[in-house]
């Protein structure tokens, strides 16, 4: 079955995309501690979706995402990392990482 999507996050970044990407693959996720939390989803331009497994709630699928600019003017979607697998000691670690940030629940 397909992860269930829960809850994105929302967050500046400015810094080298490729780095950024490297260091999610590679599981260095205290790169992570480099997003700007913002105040509004529309500041925003780096996305985390996490998704849980139906068959398991323990495990956590996160991906993600980066508006870069094309020729500083066109906005478009990367990915950094879809549906990278966690388990819950993972996912805790995870957080220790990220700021407080804007937070839209999807399961309400």
């Amino acid at each position: 079955m397909k992860p269930k999507l829960t809850m994105k996050l929302y967050y500046q970044y400015v810094g080298n995309t490729s780095w950024l990407k490297n260091e999610i693959l590679n599981k260095k996720y205290d790169a992570l501690k480099y997003l700007l939390a913002v105040e509004e989803k529309n500041k925003s331009n780096f996305f985390i979706n996490i998704y849980v497994d139906s068959e398991d709630e323990n495990i956590r699928y996160v991906s993600f995402f980066i508006i870069d600019k094309i020729l500083g003017i066109f906005p478009m979607k990367k990915s950094l990392g879809e549906f990278i697998i966690f388990n819950k000691e993972n996912f805790i670690k995870l957080f220790n990482f990220l700021k407080e940030t804007t937070i839209e629940n999807l399961e309400d």
